[in-house]
């Protein structure tokens, strides 16, 4: 039988003298041997015992004793009846799906229980105030790997999962200088635990992995290793891309280069740009020098003569700047000649 169930023993009998008749779960003479759960219905041929609420200590074989008036009157039923007494056999399964982002986990009885039963569950030995034979909550709560455990059948819950997307970091967070170092972090909640690649985005769509662990360190970091990265995260259950992660390289200017349009002999009232160019991050701002002295005009990388002369001839350099450092171009030299030369005899 179930706890907290009721059993009912039958019993009628047959009266030929006076006698008091009472049930016992030993051999036990008088009714108030009997515990208080125990309901007797008396009457001129009804004798039965009623246990409601039954527990395991109501485990017993019960015998039917009556005693008569008579002087050695009395008769007790054998060999009785067996009455065990056992609680339901609980389980707990996952009812969740790998494409379900909450982790649902059911309790189940062996047994019909009463329509007003509760639940009681258990995470890791502490309680939890939740009385329906359904636990669920989210799936990406990073403690949903714990055990799990009900108030008569305690299991541990292995769950397999895999976070949707890793999750990237750069230590040090804040500007990345040229020279150095700079350590790329991938993490994800996995169970079993998750095994790392890292990649580099490129403008062609063949991609090659770059090393297969979770950190990836950048020694001595370059102009060159700018770019988008990227980890990919895989267990048992698949593979999770991660978001991008922008390394930025800081740089000062490298030299910059200065060029002359239109090229070759430069004649009064035309038209000239000077153009100063560098490579640099941030980009730099640009100043022009004329035989060492800086000119109060020019915008940007770009110095243009709407209408050179023959004053502006000289020699002339740009200078590149940010907050990183600064430096100069070569110098070229302008020589402006007059449109019109006077013949010699």
């Amino acid at each position: 039988m179930e706890k907290s169930a009721t059993e009912e023993f039958p019993c009628l009998r047959f009266k030929r003298a006076r006698e008091s008749i009472v049930w016992s779960d030993s051999w036990l003479s008088s009714e108030a041997n009997l515990a208080s759960a125990h309901s007797r219905t008396m009457g001129k041929k009804n004798c039965t015992l009623r246990i409601t609420d039954l527990k395991e200590s109501d485990s017993a074989v019960y015998k039917f004793k009556f005693i008569t008036n008579l002087s050695a009157g009395g008769y007790t039923g054998e060999p009785g009846i067996q009455l065990s007494v056992r609680g339901p056999l609980l389980s707990v399964s996952d009812q969740s799906t790998y494409s379900s982002y909450n982790k649902t986990l059911k309790c189940s009885s062996s047994h019909l229980l009463p329509s007003h039963s509760t639940y009681v569950w258990y995470k890791n030995g502490q309680k939890i105030l939740y009385e329906d034979s359904t636990y669920s909550r989210q799936h990406r709560d990073k403690q949903n790997k714990q055990s799990f455990t009900h108030t008569l059948t305690p299991i541990n819950l292995n769950v397999m999962f895999l976070d949707f997307s890793p999750s990237l970091s750069a230590d040090p967070s804040a500007d990345i200088f040229e020279g150095s170092s700079v350590t790329l972090r991938c993490s994800s909640e996995a169970n079993p635990p998750a095994n790392y690649t890292w990649y580099k985005k490129t403008q062609t769509s063949t991609l090659q992995p770059l090393i297969r662990a979770s950190e990836f360190l950048l020694n001595n970091i370059q102009s060159s290793d700018s770019g988008e990265y990227y980890c990919e995260a895989e267990n048992q259950l698949g593979k999770r891309r991660s978001t991008n992660l922008n390394v930025d390289v800081k740089y000062p200017p490298r030299r910059p280069s200065v060029s002359v349009n239109p090229p070759g002999e430069i004649v009064v009232g035309g038209s000239v740009t000077l153009t100063c160019s560098s490579d640099a991050n941030p980009e730099p701002s640009y100043s022009w020098y004329k035989d060492n002295l800086m000119m109060p005009v020019g915008h940007g990388g770009v110095f243009h003569f709407t209408a050179v002369r023959s004053e502006d001839s000289g020699t002339y350099y740009c200078r590149a700047e940010n907050k990183y450092g600064g430096i100069n171009s070569s110098s070229v030299h302008i020589n402006v000649e007059c449109e019109y030369k006077i013949a010699t005899v």
